[in-house]
């Protein structure tokens, strides 16, 4: 009798990867009333970083974040996250830190748009580019009002 070839074992199907997990959504965005404050010197948006009390205004690169989303009261404070901009420690000296800060009433808070101009009425002074800083990071503080591009602000 011939010699019968060895008999092969069916071939297995190639080996699939398995299929990707599906995407998982991220959570949209809050949405909080409010437009960005941009100055049109950097290009960069008045942000409130880190969004809680106490937190220093500065500048950042605009990015559609709630903390970049300014919201100009009729009772004449101008609020992000229902905190209010503030005049830190109701300071009214050049050089003083523009912050956000629990909505109290306080006439530190009593900011308004004037033009492209943030003014602040108690202090008599304006929102400032301290030292005309344009990076991320640059501080925002009170300055004599002088009408320069550092203290420019436009809504959008």
């Amino acid at each position: 009798m011939p010699a019968q070839p060895p008999v092969q074992p069916p071939a297995k199907p190639p080996v699939q990867p398995p299929p990707p997990p599906p995407a998982v959504p991220q959570p949209p965005k809050p949405n909080v009333p409010g437009n960005p404050l941009k100055n049109p010197i950097s290009g960069k948006c008045l942000s409130g970083s880190a969004g809680s009390d106490g937190t220093h205004l500065m500048l950042w690169s605009c990015n559609g974040d709630v903390n970049q989303k300014w919201d100009i009261k009729s009772d004449g404070t101008i609020r992000t996250k229902g905190l209010c901009m503030d005049a830190a420690w109701g300071g009214t000296a050049s050089g003083t830190y523009v912050q956000i800060a629990y909505c109290s009433g306080n006439p530190a808070q009593q900011f308004t748009l004037r033009g492209s101009t943030l003014y602040s009425k108690t202090a008599d002074k304006c929102v400032d580019l301290w030292n005309n800083g344009t990076r991320d990071g640059a501080e925002v503080r009170l300055y004599q009002c002088t009408n320069g591009g550092n203290q420019k602000w436009v809504r959008g």
